[in-house]
């Protein structure tokens, strides 16, 4: 009788683990990552450097080699491999996968490019990349139109801060416009009339334009710090700088000799989105964040941010990693149905009905099962 009485407690607690197993499947189904790929260090770094306007011979002798000579340096550092073109070079530098810890050897790599001290004037500093999945874009867009550099600059940084603050990106990024700059345009002929030349007008816009601490104010009731010197970044400011004046009151100011306007440090080289001037946008997500869900929240967040944009600008999604994914996901469950169903009918057409049924109901415990087990 007790092990009759055993055997029913045994099949109640199998009954009862199943339930378990199913719950835990399901709920695990509902917050499980949906990925790409694995979230994983492919133990490589990316070093880009930029020179504008240097030929590839030029990038190879005054900026690689410097940087490959100070990688070379570094203990761990499997093998290195660079590429040159005009205006800008890269290099991929590979980590020994034995050493204990890859993290030292990045760390160590930036210390070392960060030595590098004789590169051209011209040379931006180079950018240190670590290779992660976590790295790769899971959406990119285009901002485009036909607007003014200042205009489509602003509109460039007002979009990149609205993107950050969307939950779940981590960083955003854009190729395709530069700096802004202000400009000054001198007129030759004023400079004659006023006898000015371009170095007086450099030097004291300069000077002037470099605020300097000026000492302490203090009297009986507060104490202010002083600062001398100006921040000119508005155009109507810079442009009443007082370039010369004489005892008499007479004054010639910048505005009177020269054209004062933001512009790009350089200008884009051809069309990067079809026949449209355009910036491109690429959108990574938090590491521990669903690429779907990410995603589907940027979109919505876009497309009412586009109504906002002046009538010339557009923009445009042209990569949406979440699709791949969801052609993954689709392909994997409509295989796992096909054959869940290609199972139970030869299980049906051998075996008894209660063993195809016990195994019709084992295989999705077992694969909730595992699922679980996985997140976990």
């Amino acid at each position: 009788m007790n092990f009759f009485k055993g055997i029913h407690n045994q099949k109640l607690s199998m009954h009862y683990l199943s339930i378990v197993i199913v719950i835990a499947g399901a709920m695990t189904f509902a917050v499980i990552q949906r990925e790409a790929r694995p979230n994983v260090n492919f133990n490589r770094v990316a070093i880009t450097a930029v020179y504008p306007g240097a030929s590839p011979a030029d990038i190879e002798e005054l900026v690689i080699d410097p940087i490959e000579e100070k990688i070379s340096e570094v203990d761990g550092v499997e093998e290195f491999r660079s590429v040159s073109y005009v205006g800008a070079g890269s290099i991929s530098v590979k980590i020994d996968d034995t050493y204990p810890n890859p993290q030292e050897i990045i760390d160590e790599v930036r210390r070392k490019i960060a030595e590098v001290k004789d590169l051209p004037a011209e040379v931006e500093d180079p950018t240190v990349v670590e290779a992660k999945a976590s790295n790769i874009p899971v959406l990119n867009l285009a901002l485009y139109g036909d607007v003014s550099a200042f205009d489509f600059k602003l509109e460039t940084e007002k979009l990149r801060d609205f993107l950050k603050l969307q939950d779940g990106v981590q960083s955003v990024e854009y190729t395709g416009i530069s700096d802004l700059q202000l400009k000054i345009k001198t007129d030759p002929k004023k400079l004659d009339r006023f006898d000015i030349t371009l170095d007086e007008i450099a030097n004291k816009v300069t000077g002037w334009a470099k605020q300097k601490p000026g000492g302490l104010f203090e009297n009986s009731e507060k104490v202010a710090n002083l600062t001398i010197g100006e921040d000119l970044n508005e155009l109507d400011e810079l442009g009443q700088f007082v370039v010369r004046s004489n005892d008499s009151g007479n004054k010639v100011r910048l505005a009177d000799i020269s054209e004062i306007k933001y512009d790009l440090e350089s200008l884009q080289t051809g069309k990067i989105y079809g026949e449209q001037d355009a910036v491109l946008f690429t959108v990574v997500k938090k590491p521990f964040h669903d690429a779907i869900d990410v995603v589907d929240n940027l979109k919505d967040s876009i497309d009412g941010y586009a109504e906002s944009l002046p009538e010339n600008l557009k923009l445009k999604l042209y990569k949406n990693q979440s699709i791949n994914i969801r052609n993954k996901l689709r392909i994997v469950t409509n295989n796992a149905v096909g054959g869940l169903i290609l199972v139970l009918a030869f299980c049906f057409y051998f075996w008894t009905g209660r063993s195809s049924l016990v195994t019709a109901v084992g295989i999705p415990i077992a694969i909730l099962g595992g699922i679980t087990l996985v997140y976990l």
